[in-house]
């Protein structure tokens, strides 16, 4: 398993993809969509909760390279 760092310095997504995201983020709220996506069970460590936002994220992009939109 790669640590942390270098997850994050491999992190590619398409230019689309990371324009929408950087879009959204005026509009993000960690106490609701940390809820949301983590369910009760949020880490109270800041790099296992990255960790695990990076790992959704990774299912997610599983999916989009498979064209499943919306796979859980």
């Amino acid at each position: 398993m790669q640590d942390l760092t270098s997850r994050l310095f491999t992190l590619a997504r398409p230019r689309l993809l990371s324009r929408a995201a950087r879009i959204g983020a005026d509009d993000y709220s960690r106490s609701r969509d940390l809820k949301r996506l983590l369910g009760a069970a949020i880490p109270n460590r800041q790099s296992l909760l990255l960790i695990r936002l990076l790992d959704l994220e990774a299912e997610q992009d599983a999916a989009r390279r498979n064209s499943s939109p919306g796979s859980p």
